[in-house]
């Protein structure tokens, strides 16, 4: 399995506080504020940052909002998303290793955890009160070990996207019988087509989207 070795480590960590540091008043908090979430509590809480002068290699990610990847031992990853209308949307450095996103919560002593698809609805949800949440970075980047480390929490909930493609089909339902084969006792909660978890918070709000997702809640405003 690739791990980081120390000077990756060491510039991830520099690369983390420098654009965390740009965050707040930057266009990526406009754009965390336009999905109907709390800039500063979603900075805190994901160290949520901006690239507005790139570290070496980073060029490409100038103007981007920066999602880390967190452990326990310090950032071990992070994607870049563009702001704009261009594409590709979301970026990451080279050689980057396909991670679960939020992955501290597997360590949370919450008797659910709900597994999304993209960093954007964990962070919704974690916002909306969901006390273990952890993200699937894309429909194609689910791994069969990911299972194993959902492995203390009794119940396992899967809402991922539900959007018919005429050329893919639905790779977000694709996605979630992936889950479900390696982890059989999970449930999948399927949502409007049309939908995911950012947009049905955004339509219903916090209490609707708990009740569609039947999660045990925690009151946002506790954290």
């Amino acid at each position: 399995m690739q791990t980081l070795n120390e000077s990756q480590r060491l510039f991830l960590a520099e690369a983390v506080t420098k654009y965390e540091a740009a965050f707040l008043d930057s266009p990526g908090a406009e754009y965390i504020a336009s999905r109907g979430l709390d800039p500063v509590k979603a900075h805190h809480t994901f160290r949520l940052g901006y690239v507005n002068e790139p570290l070496p290699s980073h060029e490409r990610f100038k103007g981007m909002l920066v999602i880390p990847y967190l452990a326990k031992s310090g950032p071990v990853g992070l994607k870049a998303r563009r702001l704009d209308d261009g594409g590709p949307k979301y970026l990451a450095p080279e050689n980057s290793r396909v991670r679960l996103f939020n992955v501290l919560d597997s360590l949370s002593n919450a008797s659910q955890c709900l597994i999304v698809e993209g960093e954007i609805d964990c962070i919704t949800a974690k916002e909306a009160g969901v006390p273990a949440v952890v993200a699937v970075s894309g429909a194609q980047n689910w791994k069969p070990h990911f299972a194993k480390v959902l492995d203390g929490f009794e119940e396992i909930l899967v809402c991922v996207d539900n959007d018919v493609d005429n050329e893919s089909g639905n790779p977000g339902q694709a996605l979630a019988q992936k889950i479900l084969r390696d982890i059989p006792h999970a449930r999948n909660v399927v949502i409007a087509s049309g939908l995911d978890v950012n947009a049905l918070y955004l339509l219903k709000g916090h209490d609707s989207l708990l009740q569609t997702l039947g999660v045990k809640a925690q009151d946002p405003a506790s954290e």
